[in-house]
C-alpha cells in the first residue's frame, strides 16, 4: 500500500484579480506563475479567484496538464475583500450576488475536482443588524450552496479566520462548531497557521480536534510573510500536523514581500524539507 503524502501548494491570483500589495497570493501572468510553481517542486496551484465570468477556464486546464500542476482548491477571500461581497451584509442585493458568486465558482471548481473555500466571504456581524438575523443569513447561505456543491462533486471548506479580519467564527474550535452544525459531508474544515497562531489556544490541541473534519491547511509565518521570515517553528508545525495522519494540501499564503519570485522560492526551501 502506497503511503499518500502531503503535498505542497501555492496560492496563485487569477487575471481578474485587481494587483494589491495585500493580496496573499503570486500576482501576474498564470503562465509565469505555473512555471514557476513546477521550476520550484510544488504540486498544486490554489487559485484565488473573484470573477469566474473573467476567468478562461479552459486556460487554467491547459496550464495545469502541461505543468503537470494540480488546482486542489479555489479560494474566495477577495470576493470580500475586493468584491465585497459576503453572505451577512445588511443589504439584500448583495447577499444574492455573493450566492451566485459562490455558484459559479464551484461551477468552475468542479472540473478539477477542486474544493472551495469560505473565509471572509461568510461576512461580518454589523452594528445596525442583530446578531441572530445575521446568523441566519449565514447558515442560510451556508446550506444553498453547499447543497449546490454536492450536486457538482464539490467540498466546501470553512476557514476560521483571525477577529480583525473577520467577527465570526475565528478559532478552531469555533470552526469545528459550525461544521457539526452543518452535518453535511461535503461541508469540511480547513486551517490557517495565521490564524492558528492568533486565536487558538494551543495549535496541537485544534489539530487533534479538528482531525475528523480537517481538508485543507494554510501556512505563512507569524507576520503574514514567507516561512522563514517570522517566528515560528515550521519543524514543530509539521510535526503536529503529520501525528494526526492528514495527507492532503498544505498552501503557502501570504504577502508577496519583498518580491513574489523570490518568496515564492523561500517558501519551498523551508517547506519541502518538511513534507
Amino acid at each position: 500500500m502506497v503511503e499518500k503524502k502531503i503535498k505542497l501548494g501555492y496560492l496563485v491570483a487569477t487575471p481578474e484579480l485587481r494587483s494589491d500589495e495585500t493580496v496573499t497570493a503570486y500576482q501576474g501572468d498564470m503562465e509565469t506563475a505555473f512555471h514557476k510553481l513546477r521550476e520550484m517542486g510544488y504540486d498544486g496551484a490554489e487559485l484565488m479567484i473573484l470573477d469566474p465570468d473573467s476567468v478562461d477556464r479552459d486556460r487554467v486546464e491547459q496550464l495545469s496538464r502541461e505543468y503537470d500542476i494540480e488546482v486542489p482548491i479555489l479560494c474566495t477571500g477577495e470576493v470580500y475583500g475586493q468584491g465585497r461581497l459576503s453572505f451577512m451584509d445588511p443589504d439584500q442585493s448583495i447577499r444574492t450576488e455573493a450566492i451566485l458568486r459562490m455558484k459559479k465558482i464551484i461551477d468552475f471548481a468542479s472540473p478539477f475536482g477542486a474544493q472551495v473555500n469560505i473565509g471572509r466571504l461568510r461576512g461580518r456581524f454589523s452594528i445596525e443588524i442583530p446578531k441572530e438575523t445575521s446568523l441566519a443569513w449565514m447558515y442560510a447561505a451556508f446550506e444553498e450552496v453547499t447543497d449546490y456543491a454536492a450536486g457538482r462533486g464539490v467540498t466546501i471548506i470553512l476557514e476560521p479566520v483571525p477577529y480583525f479580519a473577520c467577527n465570526t467564527i475565528n478559532s478552531t474550535q469555533d470552526g469545528i462548531a459550525v461544521v457539526r452544525k452543518m452535518g453535511r459531508e461535503n461541508f469540511r474544515l480547513m486551517l490557517d497557521i495565521f490564524s492558528m497562531n492568533l486565536e487558538d489556544i494551543s495549535m496541537e490541541k485544534s489539530f487533534n480536534d479538528a482531525k475528523p473534519y480537517l481538508t485543507h491547511i494554510h501556512v505563512c509565518d507569524s507576520n503574514r510573510l514567507a516561512p522563514g521570515r517570522g517566528n515560528l517553528d515550521f519543524g514543530k508545525i509539521l510535526s503536529m500536523i503529520k501525528a494526526t495522519g492528514y495527507n492532503g494540501y498544505i498552501s503557502a499564503e501570504f504577502y508577496q514581500h519583498p518580491d513574489q519570485d523570490m518568496v515564492i522560492e523561500e517558501a519551498s526551501y523551508v517547506l519541502r524539507p518538511l513534507l
